[in-house]
């Protein structure tokens, strides 16, 4: 079965309108899910150290969003 990741960055705080739009838009779909709200994680922007991540394509940066790669 297909897992669903749904993500949110609105700054309102949590419940916001599109922290429920995505959530049901996710539970429409009958798959298995996960609710990511971006605010809450802590994470850097691309450093544009191409040299270490530009043949594997995934970034290095070790940070609250590496379980994506």
């Amino acid at each position: 079965m297909m897992k669903i990741i749904g993500f949110s960055a609105g700054v309102i705080g949590h419940k916001t309108n599109v922290d429920r739009m995505v959530k049901a838009i996710m539970e429409e779909t009958g798959h298995e899910t996960e609710f990511v709200k971006l605010t809450d994680l802590d994470f850097s922007t691309c450093k544009g150290c191409v040299q270490l991540c530009a043949t594997p394509g995934v970034c290095r940066l070790e940070d609250a969003i590496s379980f994506l790669s």
